[in-house]
């Protein structure tokens, strides 16, 4: 048995996810410290054995949760956002499993880490997406810098025809694939303006460059 339990212990500790073993109420008795790829810093990890998972969670309702998997017996998923050592914003899913004795109580708790953060930056990229192409009559369209056409709100349609392209297509005009690979080598916003069908049109050209693509974004001047 024991042996049994050095090998688990051993294949946990080198997963680089956060892994803490508590009490059937939150008291921590193990944890894996390689898994520092979250917020705490080794030196905390270290000094959390001993110490009531409720302390150092960044879940607000981490107390409830530990109630509910030990009344249901049933595995529960949380999302918790926090800071780094730098300040920056880190999101992990926490996955609270709870171990069964042979009598079918609950004899511990196993809660594990993941990052999400990358995640959570989408979703809210997204966000702002949908939200601009609700609320702004001016056209948008999504370009990665190889030329696919992403994303485009129904006025950014209307310009895509003018060029017979569409969402999920490729973007051929060569000024808008050159002001594209200039705005993405110099990470910085370029513009251009165009005459489309007896108007005049200001491009503007925000690279997103941690996600690989260009916002275009359009105005009849």
């Amino acid at each position: 048995r024991n042996e049994e339990l050095e090998r688990i212990s051993f294949v946990l500790s080198k997963s680089d996810n956060l892994m803490v073993m508590t009490d059937s109420q939150g008291t921590i008795e193990w944890l894996n410290i390689r898994g520092a790829a979250n917020n705490f810093t080794e030196e905390e990890l270290n000094n959390f054995v001993g110490r009531e998972i409720a302390e150092v969670s960044h879940y607000s309702k981490i107390n409830e949760v530990i109630e509910t998997v030990n009344r249901t017996r049933e595995t529960i998923t949380y999302e918790a956002k926090s800071f780094d050592s730098v300040k920056e914003e880190f999101w992990a899913s926490t996955t609270v499993t709870p171990i069964l004795s042979e009598s079918g109580e609950v004899e511990c708790l196993l809660f594990v880490d993941a990052d999400i953060t990358e995640i959570k930056k989408a979703e809210a990229e997204i966000s702002k997406l949908a939200n601009f192409a609700q609320v702004n009559s001016n056209a948008l369209i999504r370009v990665s810098t190889d030329g696919k056409i992403l994303f485009a709100n129904d006025s950014g349609k209307d310009l895509l025809k003018i060029w017979n392209a569409r969402v999920d297509g490729v973007l051929e005009k060569a000024s808008f694939l050159n002001t594209i690979k200039l705005a993405f080598n110099l990470n910085e916003e370029q513009k251009l303006n165009l005459e489309l069908k007896n108007r005049i049109y200001s491009f503007r050209f925000k690279p997103i460059k941690e996600h690989n693509f260009i916002n275009i974004y359009a105005e009849d001047i």
